[in-house]
């Protein structure tokens, strides 16, 4: 009986990660930034996020996995904002968390002139690390009001994250001025892993825990 458990488990344990893990090859990955660019501006408790000060923030993106057939053509854009970013925590002059208090953000992804998809992106954080920032780490599911020939590929939301060069910006804490454009390297989108695979994860990693304590106390 317990080797059948045992059994099940890795079998419930294969078929997600097999399943988590084609979801996260199907993505839209956004390439690094073509026009314009992101601006920080200092404010009591935090900083302003500007995503059009220097213009429109635009890039080329490839569809990869489910979305590979879209190949490179896509174009992607940031409009709307600006979003307001609260400071939670810092290592000075290195680290710094971030959380979004305000404001919202337009995506859209274009195949020429054909809509792929659109939504309003909501920024959870963004963490500082040297000269990286990289929003949304949690991979909360922050793109939502979905339209497009995607949008039904997707669900209900999808997830966003993106890196942006802070180089020119530094330690966002000890600004004293509105940063100078910064841009994003790189990026993605995918769909929000469905609840039924993360609760067949979350079932066969505690069949195992149990079966392995078992084995563990027995011997």
């Amino acid at each position: 009986m317990r080797k059948l458990m045992l059994v099940m488990s890795v079998l419930a344990l294969s078929v997600t990660i097999g399943v988590m893990t084609a979801s996260a090859q199907t993505q839209i990955s956004l390439d690094g930034t073509a026009t314009g660019g992101v601006t920080f501006t200092p404010v009591s408790g935090g900083v302003i996020m500007d995503v059009t000060s220097g213009g429109l923030l635009s890039g080329t993106a490839t569809g990869t996995g489910a979305f590979g057939f879209l190949g490179n053509s896509l174009t992607w854009s940031l409009t709307g904002g600006p979003v307001g970013l609260a400071l939670a925590a810092q290592v000075p002059p290195v680290l710094a968390e971030y959380f979004a208090v305000a404001g919202s953000l337009n995506l859209d992804v274009m195949s020429g002139a054909i809509d792929e998809l659109s939504g309003t992106l909501n920024l959870v954080d963004l963490s500082q690390n040297f000269n990286s920032g990289n929003t949304d780490n949690l991979l909360v599911a922050n793109l939502t009001g979905l339209s497009g020939a995607l949008a039904s590929s997707f669900g209900s939301a999808g997830t966003v994250q993106v890196t942006i060069d802070l180089t020119n910006v530094g330690f966002l804490p000890t600004l004293s001025s509105a940063s100078s454009l910064a841009p994003i390297t790189h990026g993605f989108i995918t769909p929000t892993p469905e609840p039924t695979s993360l609760l067949l994860l979350g079932t066969g990693l505690l069949s195992m825990g149990g079966f392995l304590r078992r084995r563990i106390l027995g011997a």
